[in-house]
């Protein structure tokens, strides 16, 4: 893992007990891995697959692709990008202050935005 993915791993170790109830890295193109689709057609693995207390999708999934720093143009894409099963992944990259923000895409002006600080309680109905 890189340095920011490591940082995103002892996140999740770090939330309180019952937020995270398990996770593991989404390595690319192997036998196991969840890749999703994106609109250019395009395979996107997200970084870590992450099993959240009460989330509704499928045994409680959610993907998620921490950044060093997004760049709305290449996130769009994966933004937009839904798995069948999981839903969308949650990007999320460092903010001004240092904190971990979610990606989200910005309707009214057709880009990716980063949004407020993320708040765990928002994964179990990403």
């Amino acid at each position: 893992m890189n340095s920011w993915e490591t940082a995103f791993a002892q996140l999740l170790d770090q939330l309180p007990e019952g937020t995270v109830l398990w996770w593991h890295r989404n390595e690319v193109k192997e036998l196991w891995s969840v890749a999703m689709v994106m609109p250019n057609g395009k395979a996107f693995y997200p970084d870590f697959v992450i099993g959240i207390e009460n989330r509704s999708k499928h045994e409680g999934v959610l993907l998620a692709d921490p950044k060093a720093m997004y760049e709305t143009s290449e996130q769009a894409p994966k933004i937009l990008a839904e798995h069948p099963v999981y839903g969308r992944a949650m990007i999320v990259a460092r903010n001004a202050t240092g904190d971990w923000a979610p990606v989200v895409w910005d309707e009214a002006n057709h880009k990716a935005v980063q949004s407020g600080p993320l708040d765990w309680k928002q994964a179990v109905v990403w």
